[in-house]
């Protein structure tokens, strides 16, 4: 709203000066018709409830003083009035003006775009002096925060020139396109043509003034691509009566196509595998040629076969965070038209190049050792909670001694109970058999007896299933303990930190909060690929890596043993970068809609694993080779004496009691027998 105030206080500064000079008569029929020319092409071309600037030079021609009182005297300056006049009483844009010796800034960040532009000049007959007032102003208009070079411009020339203006309007063209990158431009420069050559030329109606409009349109030919090398008159304006256009055309039609006639796209892609592989092989000249592959440049050739362009790679000499800065100046200084290769999204390069939205997703996250196997010996023990071990012990205890009372009580009765239970021993031997699942040596006799102890033995075969269920699935995969899961164990724990460079510095001017709390002992990691292998086979040490080159390199393994943090560190959105004001952008941004909405970038990620492993595969020689951690053994389980310690140990601590049994009987009758 501010910028909107100064533009509106500025434009009412000019209708005041307007309002001293609504007599047209100041003006030259010329003149008259230049002003009718540009309020009728910006009501036919100008979206209403638009921005529009109007720009124009410091003063006119012998005037040096820089108040607006002082442009009264300037016939240039009373058509410039006249034309804001007319606009403003159309009441249709929000207009603003601009002039060199006016400060733009606003002295804060504003996101608000000029969506037009009219430009005047009348710096003099010369060609020099037109074009140098040109980019005078449009300089000034690029400094604001407001600028916009994909508006649509209009350049007004107010004066004949000596020279061609067909020259003229090229050198004017070529400049705002490799200067500023301006497309949308019509310029419009007064000429006078002989419309019936065949009539007698001393007839007054053989010759009429106009003005040219010209423009240009690039990407016409494989020769005629990005390069200004003529213009065309897209239409006319016959200044009879009250002045028409000679055609009536769309003056700012669409100029970039779908079909690009085979022109160049200069690509710089950083070799980050498998996003961007860069191979090299001898051609027949025997050269050395490189040979590029991998998910980004799969997409990039979808682009350039769709729009019918040559894709040209530029190699990238850097590696890195440098490499992505030297290609921000790459984009800058026109050495590259396209820049990729796991380049993120990021704020300290959104006013630096323009991006395509993303297509791949990648989050950057601690990678750690996952929990080592728990023992089985551990895991048996803890198979049951002590609570409910001491419970089954209570159980067999009270039911020794509910046996032995009801047998002790059934001797005076009709049915005299069995031997085998009327001592507190002979219970327990009975029940400890019932318990294991063994036969006893005598059955109770009593209905008492035998439906207690029935119950017993269901419930023995009860907790012996559920014992033995989960006795089998420890011998067979014990499990493993528990992971690192949050930040603040990685901390605690005595793990070193591998850092990669690559991603180290990222952190490091990314989230510097979060770099500098990084608690761990840090040593370098060196090449990611052997740094990701180490840590698979020694489970030592952390890293820190993209979760797209993880889950390439262990997708050939069947259980990798690496697990991540819980939160990921950082989102990162890969996309593709093109200089500031690029005019591909739009349609770039069209095709990769619609290759992720045919699933093409999941069938190239998968079709880029299935080589990996098949590679892998028939390549032992590979170094590092993923393959390695595949163990076939692990298809299937056999037991062997590791898994069935656990019975040997029962049996021998069972051998060992029996033992020091035999030894207690034979000690006993040998020196407590009486003879």
């Amino acid at each position: 709203m501010i910028m909107l105030q100064i533009l509106t206080l500025a434009s009412l500064g000019m209708l005041q000066v307007a309002g001293l000079l609504r007599d047209d008569g100041v003006l030259s029929v010329k003149q008259r018709h230049m002003v009718v020319c540009v309020v009728t092409i910006a009501k036919g071309h100008f979206s209403p409830g638009q921005s529009t600037l109007v720009s124009f030079p410091n003063a006119g021609q012998g005037i040096s003083r820089r108040t607006l009182a002082q442009y009264r005297t300037n016939t240039e300056m009373h058509m410039l009035c006249h034309t804001l006049q007319n606009m403003h009483e159309q009441m249709l844009w929000l207009i603003g003006t601009s002039s060199l010796y006016v400060s733009l800034n606003t002295g804060y960040e504003t996101y608000w775009k000029i969506d037009h532009y009219i430009i005047f000049t009348w710096s003099g007959e010369e060609q020099d002096s037109v074009t140098d007032a040109v980019i005078d102003q449009v300089q000034k208009l690029k400094d604001s925060s407001w600028w916009n070079n994909k508006a649509e411009f209009l350049v007004v020339v107010t004066e004949y020139h000596t020279k061609n203006d067909s020259q003229l309007a090229l050198e004017i063209l070529r400049i705002l396109w490799t200067s500023y990158r301006i497309l949308n431009v019509i310029v419009l420069i007064p000429q006078t043509i002989n419309l019936q050559p065949m009539m007698d030329t001393h007839d007054g109606n053989i010759k009429t003034s106009t003005f040219d409009l010209h423009t240009w349109f690039p990407y016409q030919s494989e020769i005629e691509c990005a390069d200004v090398r003529n213009t065309i008159v897209i239409d006319r304006w016959i200044l009879e009566g009250e002045g028409r256009f000679l055609k009536e055309v769309p003056l700012f039609p669409a100029k970039i196509h779908k079909n690009f006639h085979g022109c160049p796209l200069k690509i710089s892609a950083i070799d980050v595998q498998p996003l961007v592989v860069k191979d090299n092989y001898i051609d027949e000249d025997n050269k050395m040629r490189p040979v590029y592959s991998g998910l980004e440049v799969e997409c990039c050739r979808s682009i350039t076969t769709a729009l019918n362009m040559t894709p040209v790679f530029v190699p990238v000499t850097t590696a890195g965070l440098q490499a992505r800065v030297d290609l921000i100046s790459d984009l800058e200084d026109g050495s590259t038209d396209v820049a990729f290769g796991a380049f993120p999204l990021h704020e300290l390069i959104y006013s630096l190049v323009d991006s395509t939205i993303s297509y791949i997703d990648d989050y950057m996250s601690w990678y750690v050792p996952c929990g080592k196997p728990v023992p089985r010996m551990e895991k048996i023990t803890k198979m049951f909670t002590v609570s409910v071990w001491l419970m089954i012990g209570l159980v067999f205890v009270l039911s020794v001694v509910m046996t032995w009372l009801i047998a002790k009580r059934a001797q005076n009765c009709a049915v005299n109970e069995s031997s085998g239970y009327a001592t507190v021993s002979d219970s327990v031997q009975n029940l400890w058999a019932v318990t294991l699942g063994l036969a006893v040596r005598e059955l109770p006799r009593t209905g008492k007896l035998r439906s207690y102890f029935c119950l017993f033995v269901w419930y023995c075969f009860s907790v012996s299933i559920v014992f033995q269920t989960y006795f089998t699935s420890v011998l067979v995969n014990p499990g493993v303990k528990e992971r690192i899961t949050t930040l603040e164990e990685l901390y605690s724990s005595d793990l070193v930190y591998h850092y990669i460079e690559e991603n180290d510095d990222y952190l490091k001017y990314s989230l510097q909060s979060y770099y500098s709390e990084i608690k761990l002992r840090r040593t370098e990691c060196g090449e990611t690929e052997y740094c990701l292998y180490d840590l698979l086979r020694s489970q030592t040490f952390a890293v820190i890596e993209h979760s797209f080159h993880i889950e390439y390199v262990t997708s050939i393994i069947k259980n990798p043993e690496l697990c991540s943090l819980d939160v990921a560190i950082y989102r990162l959105s890969f996309a593709m970068h093109l200089a500031e004001g690029s005019h591909l952008v739009d349609t770039f941004n069209d095709i990769i809609y619609k290759i992720i909405q045919a699933g093409l970038i999941v069938k190239w990620w998968n079709d880029l694993k299935t080589k990996y492993q098949l590679s892998a595969y028939d390549h032992y020689s590979m170094s590092p080779n993923y393959a390695d951690f595949n163990d076939d053994d692990k298809d299937y389980f056999v037991f062997s004496l590791s898994h069935l310690q656990v019975a040997f140990y029962v049996i021998g601590v069972g051998g060992i009691i029996g033992f020091l049994a035999l030894m207690g009987e034979i000690l006993h009758d040998k020196f407590f027998k009486k003879p």
